[in-house]
């Protein structure tokens, strides 16, 4: 999962990378723009989960050391 979260935040900053790009904001980079900011929003909700998992596998795991 840990590799997961960090293949996503790196996919996040090229994302981020790409929208400082100025020709996206006229009206001939709208089809592209709008395009990359779905990806983003898929992205952030892809590392949410992941995080959520990351974070129950961390509870299972000290309720079993603790066990």
């Amino acid at each position: 999962i840990e590799k997961a979260v960090a293949a996503t935040d790196s996919q996040l900053a090229a994302i981020d990378q790409l929208l400082t790009d100025e020709t996206l904001y006229v009206p001939q980079g709208k089809v592209r723009l709008q395009a990359l900011l779905v990806d983003q929003g898929k992205l952030k909700l892809r590392k949410q989960e992941l995080e959520s998992q990351w974070f129950d596998q961390l509870e299972t795991l000290d309720a079993l050391e603790s066990a």
